[in-house]
């Protein structure tokens, strides 16, 4: 699949397609949960997950928000690749179901939810099929006008939305809450944050950006693909070739956020070329595009800014708002009374990690609230992957772990 350069800004953040609905826990300790189906600020759509829970309804419970990344995203978030083989969807890779049946075995609440204009998941999608490519599932289980409304203030607003009104319900404890967010869910929840309308106890980031929107964007267009082709750079003759991004161990994604920028379908290119001309030939290309956005008028705004598997990631109003952001992400939380927590893969292809590091370790001299925690062998979604899943075990322990800290 090819992306325009507008495309691949949004896509980089959402490389993982999320989805699945199933039964939960053992007939002595079900797991419960109870749907909701609210309506949208902006009155554009309805929003729909679940609570999830265990024993007495009645019974108010530490509560956790889980968030995932930009665009369209069921409430179970399979981490696997957007553009994987169907045949490879399966609940090993459901992040939030899994972290949500271990949080009720605790004592948790958890609210999950499918980002707006998600219908269905890619493990029920009626009539999907087993294409190499499931594109069927952006046809049948995404709205794609709906899609269109999803611009980054929007989808803050749904948090907001969301998260009110979970704080209605009986089975939550609205003085204890906490939230767990994956990659973009970071710089999602942020503004919430900084204007003080939602007030967790903690919030732990999974691959979580820490530089600002504008910054990692940049690099992501730009360095990162310089740093992949240096790995892949197999026999280390200093030629990069198709076949070696092939043989590289890159999700497909990944794969096609690098052969296409450099034209590798054409012929081989020479390390050096790439660290050098190439790479400051692309950063001039991209941010005359980043101005270019900047400069778009709301017309240009409201059009997709990008496709995955047949499904709109979301409008170019959202990358339009990630440009104009130059504030790093983790001063959105530098004033939180409750506790910051980064999880950091080492392995992440997705964010510069030593910029990451160098950000987080900057912030926490300001707030001794912020910490961080690096996963050396570990990749985006915290699995041995450098982008997709399956989560590793380890992960959920230390979860667990760090939200008692936030309770005790």
């Amino acid at each position: 699949m090819r992306f325009s350069y507008i495309g691949l800004f949004i896509a980089l953040f959402t490389t993982l397609s999320l989805l699945a609905e199933t039964a939960y826990g053992t007939e002595t300790n079900l797991m419960q949960a109870e749907q909701f189906e609210i309506p949208t600020k902006d009155g554009k759509t309805k929003l729909r997950g679940e609570i999830n829970f265990r024993g007495d309804k009645s019974r108010a419970r530490p509560t956790v928000f889980l968030l995932h990344g930009t665009g369209p995203a069921q409430r179970d978030y399979i981490a696997q690749d957007a553009l994987a083989d169907a045949s490879q969807f399966s609940l090993k890779y459901a992040m939030f179901l899994i972290i949500a049946e271990a949080l009720t075995n605790d004592g948790y609440a958890v609210v999950r939810f499918d980002t707006r204009g998600v219908k269905c998941s890619q493990l029920s999608c009626p009539d999907c099929g087993h294409d190499p490519q499931p594109k069927r599932w952006g046809e049948l289980c995404v709205d794609n006008a709906v899609r269109l409304t999803a611009s980054l203030t929007a989808v803050t607003e749904d948090i907001q939305t969301i998260h009110d009104y979970a704080l209605t319900r009986p089975m939550v404890d609205k003085e204890r809450t906490a939230f767990i967010t994956h990659s973009a869910g970071s710089f999602q929840l942020g503004p919430l944050i900084l204007r003080k309308t939602v007030i967790p106890r903690m919030v732990i980031m999974l691959a979580g950006l820490a530089e600002s929107t504008l910054e990692g964007m940049q690099w992501q267009n730009t360095d990162r693909i310089v740093t992949i082709a240096k790995k892949c750079d197999l026999n280390r003759d200093g030629l990069l070739t198709r076949d070696e991004i092939d043989r590289c161990g890159l999700s497909p994604m990944t794969k096609s956020q690098v052969i296409q920028p450099l034209h590798l379908d054409e012929g081989p290119k020479t390390i050096n070329d790439i660290s050098t001309s190439w790479l400051s030939n692309r950063k001039l290309e991209i941010n005359a595009l980043i101005k270019n956005i900047l400069a778009s008028d709301e017309n240009a705004r409201n059009q997709p800014g990008g496709m995955v598997a047949g499904a709109v990631v979301g409008p170019m109003a959202y990358s339009y708002e990630l440009f104009q952001n130059k504030q790093p992400v983790v001063e959105f939380y530098s004033g939180m009374t409750g506790k910051l927590i980064y999880y950091i893969g080492g392995k992440d292809s997705s964010i510069d990690i030593d910029r990451q590091r160098k950000a987080i370790l900057l912030a926490e001299r300001q707030n001794k609230k912020i910490s961080i925690r690096t996963f050396s062998e570990l990749g985006h979604s915290l699995g041995k992957d450098e982008l997709v899943g399956p989560m590793d075990d380890a992960i959920v322990p230390h979860l667990i772990k760090d939200l008692q800290s936030a309770f005790e």
